[in-house]
């Protein structure tokens, strides 16, 4: 039987090959999906834009059922998009016939979520769970709301038509199913988005944030340090997001039309428009007969022909040393737009043209890119400019790219510069062999395939927004940018002298550290707390080493990705939403998994950077700690506040100590306290015999994760972590409502029906016992327990 690791390989051997098939966007590992249900047999897991049957495809464009004696899963998720952010004074009411009545102010305001969860069941029988959603802005009227929610509704759900009345009474929106499908309306919310300000109380994690120069908001997912240095003797506080949320731009449309017939691809249009991308996908066999195919992107030029980008595509192609495969440009005119593959005529080819991303230039200082090359011109007015360079290697290696912040009045030449540097110290497995050659104020990314830049004039983080003033007392500012890699999707910010902070997640508490994942995590319990869904949403983990590419709005080409989590959600409901990128994802203990940064057209599946490559691959020099222990005397609930710069007398040592994680020191101490005690040493054996696998069943047994979750378990063992570090505060008696005594029973009944039959025997001991302790801080816990012991 093949290990998890030669599992990975015989993946990464043929990802390539597989995401060159027709509608095909991602290659993963995961638990292989038989009859609707999970088995434990580990597969390579093909996602699928849309599951279409065998006789509608071609022979070439078929996922084999098993490759070098793996299995394989070919499931259909929507591609992923980047999730940047575009009660009540808006009601949803369900009527019959799949129908919903709006009503409430004619002009609701904005940050307002609307969510339509509609199961649907397709032609073949197969019953899926969708989405469709829409948010509010300050000008949305009501009409606003029904149109927008029915348009995406109908562009997003396959089969499904949504229809909207904005002008009737009532206002309505009602779904229709085409021919073969059917519909159920099961449920319709609105929602607010946390838009509340939590700076000047602490920051947290799972907020709004938004940057000075931004188009919209996002969350910040998580708080923590970086290690002390002879230069920054104390480290520094900083908080992670998602670099498209510190420097999200809005996609436009392209005019560039592309056609693609048999091994020729025809360009359209009368110009090439500026900045678009265009991605030709090749597939060839190989000297050994195996099929491996590769991608080649190209960006069109400002004021280019577009017979010369043609040309450009032509050598790009060659220039790639793709074996056996050669273009040639078509002439004279019109048939110097064509380009002739020499592929065999069963042998796959595309080319698919995608908008750009709008650079939103500073005032006063431009990028342009030119094929490989970046040219910068202008000056630096201020100390905020930050520039995000983005670079595609090759089709198969992740985007890559680097964020330089200038100082104020740095020339172009010392720009490109430093930008070179930055991006040749990158490791090779990110920029395979690109490299950046500076000459004057221009970059030439040798052998690079496409290059872009977005320039930012004001790098500043503010919470909730971007409203900033000289006045430190009027501004919600709260930090800068200090660092973000586009290979990861993520952003680093560093919090401002004197800002208040606790690492903890609102509506979950502290962090206890990095979870790094290995196949044993398959299908492990995960949560998740975002701007827009400002609750605590559940999912599971569902494929590692997941590959593919991301998407603007608009479906322009954002990025390449590589060794991505995928999440999907619990109960058929959404586990993120617009807004929410850059949120934590973490286990149910508080262990970190990951950093949100997309999700599928339905959002039941979300896209997640592993936290391991964000500390070890993609920050490795600021040893990123993600659960730093407080102050000497301090317990970890305490709100901390950011130290001044200046403090060169204290040793690094004593301060790499101060910012050790604290969790594992502070059990240990309630370990040692408790088991003290005659009583609470029988608690505490009992807890390390039974907990690995109380854990293993909440994690992957659906019936047990069900009832944990609807009776509150993962706030219950919240509330005990509170309690633990925060020695005064009280176990509460109620947990949503319901008494904790009746949660805690319900969850022991369910557990006890799976559970060894040692565990069974214990929860029959000691489950009651554990229950008196309901309204009791840890201080009277621990004198209960000690007055039975006779102390």
């Amino acid at each position: 039987m093949p290990t998890y690791e030669e599992i990975v390989k015989i993946k990464e051997s043929v990802e390539s090959q597989l995401q060159g098939l027709a509608n095909v966007h991602a290659v993963g590992v995961g638990k292989k999906r038989t009859g609707g249900k999970f088995t434990d047999q580990i597969a390579i897991v093909v996602l699928v834009e849309q599951k279409r049957p065998r006789n509608q495809l071609s022979a070439q464009d078929l996922v084999p059922p098993d490759i070098n004696g793996i299995k394989t899963d070919v499931r259909e998720v929507k591609r992923p998009r980047r999730h940047a952010a575009p009660v009540s004074n808006l009601v949803a009411t369900p009527g019959a016939n799949n129908t919903v009545t709006f009503s409430g102010k004619q002009t609701p305001g904005a940050g307002l979520v609307v969510q339509l969860l509609v199961s649907v069941t397709r032609p073949d029988g197969v019953t899926v769970p969708c989405v469709g959603y829409s948010s509010t802005i300050p000008t949305d009227s009501l009409n606003d709301v029904v149109t927008k929610l029915a348009n995406n509704i109908t562009q997003g759900i396959p089969g499904i038509t949504a229809t909207a009345t904005p002008a009737a009474s009532p206002t309505q929106v009602a779904l229709t199913a085409a021919a073969g499908f059917s519909a159920t309306l099961t449920a319709c919310t609105v929602t607010a988005v946390d838009d509340k300000s939590y700076r000047d109380d602490h920051l947290r994690g799972g907020i709004q944030i938004q940057v000075g120069a931004s188009l919209g908001g996002g969350t910040l997912g998580l708080l923590g340090t970086t290690t002390p240095t002879t230069q920054d003797p104390q480290g520094k506080v900083v908080a992670i997001t998602c670099q498209h949320v510190v420097a999200s731009a809005s996609d436009q449309p392209t005019s560039l039309g592309v056609a693609v017939q048999g091994n020729q691809i025809t360009f359209q249009g009368n110009t090439a428009p500026p900045n678009s991308l265009v991605q030709v996908t090749l597939g060839t066999q190989t000297v050994d007969n195996q099929f491996q195919v590769s991608d080649v992107f190209c960006s069109t030029q400002a004021g280019e022909a577009l017979n010369h980008f043609v040309g450009r595509v032509k050598d790009a192609i060659n220039q790639a040393s793709i074996l056996g495969v050669t273009a040639t440009q078509g002439s004279p005119p019109p048939n110097d737009l064509v380009l002739t593959l020499n592929l065999p005529a069963d042998v796959l080819s595309n080319c698919i043209a995608y908008g750009p991303a709008d650079p939103v230039q500073a005032v006063n200082l431009t990028a342009r890119a030119l094929g490989s090359q970046l040219v910068f011109d202008g000056d630096v007015s201020d100390e905020n400019y930050g520039i995000y360079v983005r670079v595609n290697a090759d089709g198969v290696r992740r985007t890559c790219g680097v964020f330089l912040n200038p100082s104020k009045n740095q020339n172009p030449t010392s720009i490109a510069s430093a930008i070179a540097t930055s991006f040749n110290n990158l490791p090779a497995t990110y920029r395979g062999s690109v490299t950046a050659s500076p000459t004057g104020a221009a970059i030439n990314f040798d052998t690079a395939q496409s290059v872009d830049c977005s320039i930012r004039s004001d790098i500043r983080v503010g919470q909730p927004d971007n409203n900033f003033s000289s006045s430190r007392c009027c501004s919600h500012r709260f930090g800068r940018v200090l660092d973000a890699k586009i290979s990861s999707d993520v952003a680093i910010i560093e919090l401002d002298d004197g800002q208040k902070w606790v690492p903890e997640i609102e509506g979950f508490g502290l962090v206890a550290g990095p979870h790094f994942l290995d196949p044993s995590d398959l299908h492990i319990l995960v949560q998740k707390r975002g701007r827009t869904m400002p609750q605590m949403t559940t999912g599971f983990i569902d494929l590692l080493q997941l590959s593919g590419n991301t998407f603007g709005d608009n479906g322009s080409f954002d990025r390449h990705y590589v060794n991505a989590i995928l999440v999907s959600s619990h109960e058929n409901t959404p586990f993120s939403l617009p807004g929410d990128s850059g949120a934590a994802v973490v286990d149910i203990v508080g262990g970190v998994v990951g950093i949100l940064f997309g999700a599928s057209g339905n959002d039941t599946e979300s896209w997640v950077t592993p936290i391991d490559q964000i500390i070890t691959d993609d920050f490795p020099d600021l040893q990123l700690n993600v659960a730093p222990a407080p102050e000497a005397g301090k317990a970890p609930g305490d709100v901390r506040t950011v130290p001044k710069h200046a403090m060169a007398g204290i040793e690094p040592g004593a301060l790499a100590a101060r910012y050790q994680s604290y969790p594992q020191r502070r059990l240990a101490e309630v370990e040692q306290e408790i088991s003290a005690t005659e009583k609470g040493l029988t608690y505490v054996e009992a807890v390390r015999r039974h907990f690995p696998e109380s854990q293993k069943l909440v994690n992957t047994n659906r019936r047990v994760a069900t009832v944990w979750h609807r009776n509150g378990g993962p706030q219950i063992l919240q509330a005990l972590v509170n309690m633990l570090q925060r020695r005064d505060e009280p176990l509460p008696r109620e947990i949503e409502g319901r008494p904790l005594v009746d949660c805690v029973r319900r969850i022991r009944e369910i557990i006890a029906r799976y559970a060894s039959p040692a565990l069974v025997a214990d929860l029959g001991q000691y489950g009651s016992e554990m229950e008196r302790f309901a309204g009791l801080s840890y201080t009277q816990m621990l004198a209960v327990l000690r007055a039975e012991n006779g102390h």
